[in-house]
């Protein structure tokens, strides 16, 4: 790509990626945001940690997932133990049975994939506002954007002097023939 335009587009596939990895389900991601309560999966999670879980196709065993509870409608949050067929048997790391509902793949929210301790108070922030948040990101990108291409026209106006015209000092006299003057000579390159 010629001149400065790389960068704005390198600047929206940067966007699009941290889309990808952060954009909830709710605005078409496959991120959700869950968090802990209660005391079931500890020592791994506690009350108010924050999960960050990722929908995939298959889960394995050993893996931490969150599903909807047929019961009461609340987010479950435990460790897969076993796989049946299509169902996942799971139980809490601090539980000495296995939960009674066994999900499918479908009925899973996501997988673990980032626990944030404590982090439930940054998520309430975050989803009391998040316009502003959104907006925040928008215009760290855009003042990136606006840095990046700041530089790139400064390299090009520096490489533009150095391509400019050279002046040459030549050496004549002057109409009386007593003084030796410069007269500047200008070479395209």
């Amino acid at each position: 790509m010629r001149g400065g335009l790389w960068r704005p587009v390198v600047a929206v596939l940067a966007l699009v990626i941290v889309w990808d990895l952060i954009a909830p389900t709710q605005l078409g991601g496959r991120i959700s945001y869950v968090n802990v309560r209660g005391i079931s999966m500890q020592p791994t999670l506690y009350t108010g940690d924050l999960m960050v879980l990722r929908r995939l196709d298959a889960y394995e065993v050993g893996q931490i997932v969150a599903f909807e509870s047929d019961m009461n409608g609340a987010i479950v949050v435990h460790r897969i133990v076993d796989i049946v067929g299509d169902q996942h048997l799971l139980k809490g790391d601090n539980n000495s049975f296995l939960d009674r509902y066994t999900p499918t793949v479908d009925e899973i929210i996501g997988a673990e994939v980032l626990t944030v301790p404590g982090g439930e108070r940054f998520a309430n922030l975050a989803a009391a506002t998040p316009t502003i948040v959104i907006q925040a990101l928008m215009l760290l990108v855009t003042l990136w954007v606006l840095r990046v291409s700041r530089r790139e026209a400064q390299r090009q106006r520096k490489a533009a002097r150095r391509r400019r015209a050279v002046a040459l000092a030549v050496p004549s006299r002057d109409l009386e023939g007593d003084a030796t003057v410069a007269t500047v000579v200008e070479l395209e390159r």
